[in-house]
């Protein structure tokens, strides 16, 4: 039950061990006592030849080195420290009272030995032992003199003192007088040591909230997501939190002592202290960037504040600061878009108004040539007129499409009946591709889920990435579809949650394309051939990113093409 409560309260375990540390400092200082005790004898015997026979002192003596041997070895076996400590008080009350006994009773110099134990018991167990120690020896005392008084108790002949006859009054007296001084002694001992006790309790409490507050304050700048930092008065850094660790790549022992200047160029510790100073501002809030340890430039937002001390003077700064390089990307990258969108808009407006004459001038062209007649060659400048203009419409009309796409029609649709199938259809009736040196095949997983999307916008997709697969294979080859099932991480689709999505994998074994290709495949007006207008897959790429998509590609020269078509099986995030 007791090991239980100490596991229970550690608080009474401390105790314990406290009182353990006291009981042994008990034992060692009557070792000492006793040695002392023996050594004056011995050096007494020896200088005063005259002196009495001491044997009753040494087997004392050696009475208490036994006790003391003993009750050391139970020590760790002991499990109630209180009575075992009590116990040692008691031997060393009837210890004294024997030393008074043999040494002249009421006539003994060592009659302060008792006041020794009496201050030792309030050390060990306060008041109450202070008192219960000053009550036994004020009973032992009192008894050992009556007893002696009234000659019921024999002195000890081998002693030989010369004892003096005194008076009932005397006696009593004495009695008196030691009693008053063992009780006075009793009270101040136990007095400091309650006093002690609480100063000890209340400094004990006092750090271990202190500690839990040093804790709490560590937990809290550790697990914030934002940079913490605080100088000295001459802007030299004292602290770091992990989160400033993290975002530049510096731990605490790599910048600790340094000016604040030389991690972060643009701040000048020294200077914004004296700027507090002077100005008595409150908080300064600067943009400014730094290199990280890795080499890397990072943009960082910094609140600067004075660091008061406990009079509210400035001792150094204090510092917060969060990156801001992924808002300053997409800041940029929002500024940008605007621009191309201004752009796109006055572009499209263009195109549309070029559409109109453009349509004028192949309508006229038409009407001329079916009724004029016209030398060969002027003929032929007619149709390479009416050729252009046509190939020239299609470019617009490619352009307005990616300028100004139709809005989304969202339905749940089946992937197989609603778009690929009804784009392998088209493909087989188009006579570029009607030869036998070209193999469609179509790889569908079974029980393909309906999925929400723009069936006719897909399908577009798959015209346009078909169409360049089947243009990549002049000499033929073959023409792969697959659909799969894939889970996405929730970053891969800026989702929630992970989510489903399904696959359209459409694969040829034409020429390939190197990395330069690879890069630039999906910006508009990039062509590698020589009648493309670079807006078919820049037209693909915006219809799956309004699906909330995305597309891969894998390709290496000579080793065919790969692009993969990842589309939500629901829209329900966005």
């Amino acid at each position: 039950m007791s090991s239980l409560i100490h596991q229970e309260y550690p608080e009474d375990t401390q105790q314990e061990e406290i009182l353990l540390y006291k009981i042994k400092w008990l034992m060692v200082f009557r070792i000492v006592l006793v040695t002392i005790l023996l050594g004056s004898t011995i050096i007494v015997q020896l200088s005063i030849p005259q002196s009495p026979t001491l044997d009753f002192l040494y087997i004392f003596i050696i009475l208490s080195y036994t006790f003391t041997a003993i009750t050391m070895s139970w020590l760790k076996r002991v499990k109630r420290l209180a009575q075992y400590a009590y116990l040692q008080i008691f031997f060393d009350v009837l210890f004294e009272t024997g030393i008074v006994y043999i040494t002249g009773g009421v006539e003994s110099i060592f009659t302060f030995t008792y006041i020794a134990t009496i201050i030792s018991a309030g050390i060990l167990l306060f008041r109450r032992g202070a008192f219960l120690a000053a009550s036994i020896s004020i009973i032992f005392y009192g008894v050992l003199i009556d007893l002696q008084f009234y000659r019921i108790l024999p002195i000890p002949m081998s002693m030989q003192f010369p004892y003096s006859r005194v008076d009932a009054s005397v006696i009593y007296y004495n009695i008196f007088l030691n009693a008053c001084a063992f009780y006075l002694v009793a009270f101040l001992s136990g007095y400091l040591s309650e006093s002690l006790k609480k100063t000890h309790q209340r400094l004990q409490q006092t750090s271990h909230d202190l500690n839990e507050l040093q804790a709490f304050h560590h937990n809290i700048l550790q697990s914030m997501q934002s940079g913490v930092l605080t100088t000295d008065l001459f802007g030299r850094m004292t602290s770091y939190n992990r989160a400033a660790e993290t975002i530049t790549g510096y731990a605490l022992g790599q910048v600790y002592g340094k000016h604040l200047d030389e991690i972060f160029p643009d701040l000048d510790g020294k200077a914004i202290i004296e700027n507090f100073s002077t100005h008595a501002e409150l908080i300064r809030r600067v943009e400014t960037k730094m290199l990280t340890r890795a080499g890397a430039q990072v943009y960082l937002g910094f609140s600067l504040s004075p660091f008061l001390d406990n009079q509210s003077k400035i001792s150094g700064l204090i510092g917060i600061f969060q990156d801001l390089t992924e808002l300053r990307a997409m800041q940029e990258q929002i500024a940008r878009t605007d621009r191309l969108v201004a752009i796109g808009q006055l572009a499209a407006g263009v195109a549309h108004e070029i559409r109109n004459p453009l349509a004028s001038i192949s309508g006229s062209i038409q009407l001329l040539r079916s009724e004029l007649t016209l030398n060969p060659e002027n003929k032929a400048l007619v149709e390479i007129i009416l050729r252009e203009s046509a190939r020239l419409d299609r470019i617009l009309s490619d352009f307005l499409s990616y300028a100004r796409p139709r809005p989304l029609t969202f339905a749940k649709s089946d992937l197989m009946h609603d778009v690929i199938f009804p784009t392998i259809n088209l493909l087989k009736r188009d006579e570029r591709f009607a030869a036998d040196k070209f193999t469609i095949q179509v790889d569908s997983e079974p029980n393909f889920p309906k999925f929400v999307c723009d069936a006719q916008q897909l399908q577009q997709v798959m015209w346009n990435l078909c169409l360049n697969a089947l243009q990549a294979m002049p000499h033929g080859g073959i023409l792969r579809l697959q659909t799969s099932l894939e889970m996405l991480d929730k970053w891969e689709l800026n989702t929630p949650e992970k989510i489903d999505v399904g696959v359209i994998i459409v694969s040829d074994t034409g020429e390939g394309m190197d990395d330069d290709t690879l890069r630039h495949i999906f910006h508009p007006f990039y062509t590698t051939k020589a009648s493309g207008t670079g807006l078919g897959l820049a037209i693909v790429h915006s219809i799956i990113k309004n699906h909330h998509g995305t597309i891969r590609v894998k390709s290496l020269p000579h080793q065919g093409a790969r692009f993969e078509v990842v589309l939500p099986l629901k829209q329900e995030y966005w």
